[in-house]
């Protein structure tokens, strides 16, 4: 982006040391307020097969803080998540529906969850519903943790219910091996509440709002550390998902080339080969940045689709229990390419060794400018250059650019002359449709 000017006058005749400084391209704005990254706001469509209703709001009542410790014998606590986490789908209407609110639990120190006899002991808070027995409305399932610690307490409907929010209670049973022949166990004598509110709409669609650009020369291949890249919103499209009625975090987020079908999530052929989804620490927001090694246009824009696994919430085995956007996802590249700078102004060749290599250096002028030199070539309609000269580069150790030019056969300049000589260096990952940064180099021509 932006005009590139080559550096400076250079002077002619000998040998010059020293060289100008090569102006690279400026910021590559991608229209609008986020230059790079377009804004995908708006609706995106509905699930198929997820015409279940929300719900699932969880907090504690009864002397437990937002669900939080219930005191037994031992003093160890049980505890179910954040309610702010706890906002899901269950179906009112439709018993088939598979979605699911999760809440964690934490088990006492050498002790498991006995699931069983836990659930068992379930009962209604809410009034009116005293007498009914909530696993003939609900579904309850113990998933452990890997760790054996603790696990987490999917819950789904069973049958139509009224749409509202209910209380529950239960007093959970832990056990620690045999004693005697008889399971050691122990069950917390005082209950923990929490709540399941069950909603009248339908999750159908999910909405992102973006913000960030995506640098295409910013990728973690092209950084001197690789393995500590972090993607920001300089060199990715940070996107946040946003669905009505549901607080969730990002289990897994898969990008699509084209408008998904039930089953493209699963479907490794249908997987975007140019874009990359990355969730952020909190899990909240992903990134969406080049793969490595994208052939990518710069300034271009881009549409896939995405794929959300929630972290506790499930939408339906027929979409994977994720997703999907049902818009395209609008993704635009940009670039800013580096300043550079040579050792010299000035090289010599000679028209009787045509076989005499002159060499010089490029490197970037500021160090710290995101972009790894990658090679030199002339433009692609300087034909005249293209005939007389033979260009390649070496990259050395220090991330700069050692230029080998040297005569070719047929020699369409003048012996004797000196010819002011424009090249391009190339970075990693630069658009397809961009030369790179310009420089200029003297060339002098002797017999």
């Amino acid at each position: 982006g932006g005009e590139n000017p080559g550096g400076g006058e250079n002077p002619g005749g000998g040998e010059n040391p020293g060289g100008g400084e090569n102006l690279g391209g400026g910021e590559n704005p991608g229209g609008g307020e986020n230059p790079g990254g377009e804004n995908q706001g708006g609706d995106n469509g509905t699930t198929e097969g997820g015409n279940g209703n929300q719900g699932g709001t969880g907090t504690g009542e009864g002397g437990t803080e937002n669900g939080g410790a219930t005191e037994g014998g031992t003093g160890n606590e049980s505890t179910d998540s954040d309610p702010a986490q706890q906002q899901a789908m269950v179906s009112a209407t439709a018993p088939t529906e598979t979605a699911k609110v999760t809440y964690k639990a934490t088990n006492p120190e050498f002790y498991s969850l006995d699931a069983d006899k836990t659930f068992a002991s379930i009962v209604f808070a809410t009034r009116g519903y005293e007498s009914k027995n909530p696993r003939d409305y609900f579904n309850f399932e113990w998933v452990e943790d890997k760790d054996g610690a603790g696990g987490k307490i999917r819950i789904s409907l069973r049958k139509a219910i009224e749409t509202k929010t209910y209380t529950l209670k239960m007093n959970p049973v832990y056990q620690n091996g045999e004693k005697d022949g008889k399971k050691n166990e122990m069950q917390m004598t005082k209950a923990a509440s929490f709540k399941i509110k069950v909603y009248s709409s339908p999750i159908s669609s999910v909405r992102l709002s973006a913000k960030g650009k995506i640098n295409l020369l910013d990728r973690r291949a092209g950084d001197v550390n690789p393995e500590a890249f972090k993607y920001t919103e300089k060199n990715g499209i940070c996107y946040t998902p946003t669905v009505a009625n549901l607080k969730d975090t990002l289990k897994e987020v898969r990008l699509l080339a084209d408008y998904p079908a039930m089953n493209d999530y699963a479907d490794d052929t249908k997987i975007s080969t140019l874009f990359e989804a990355h969730i952020t620490e909190d899990k909240k927001s992903f990134y969406i940045a080049p793969k490595e090694g994208a052939a990518l246009e710069k300034g271009k824009t881009y549409k896939v689709y995405a794929w959300l696994l929630m972290d506790g919430y499930k939408f339906g085995s027929n979409t994977g229990d994720g997703i999907y956007t049902q818009t395209p996802i609008k993704v635009k590249t940009a670039e800013i390419l580096p300043k550079v700078k040579t050792n010299k102004t000035t090289t010599n060749l000679y028209m009787a060794s045509k076989d005499y290599e002159s060499t010089f250096i490029v490197e970037k002028s500021d160090e710290k400018a995101i972009g790894a030199i990658e090679s030199v070539a002339f433009g692609e309609k300087d034909e005249k250059a293209n005939d007389s000269f033979e260009v390649r580069g070496v990259k050395r150790n220090d991330g700069s650019l050692e230029v080998h030019l040297k005569l070719k056969k047929g020699v369409t300049y003048g012996c004797n002359t000196t010819n002011k000589i424009k090249m391009y260096i190339q970075f990693t990952g630069q658009g397809t449709n961009t030369a790179g940064t310009p420089i200029t180099m003297n060339v002098k021509i002797n017999k």
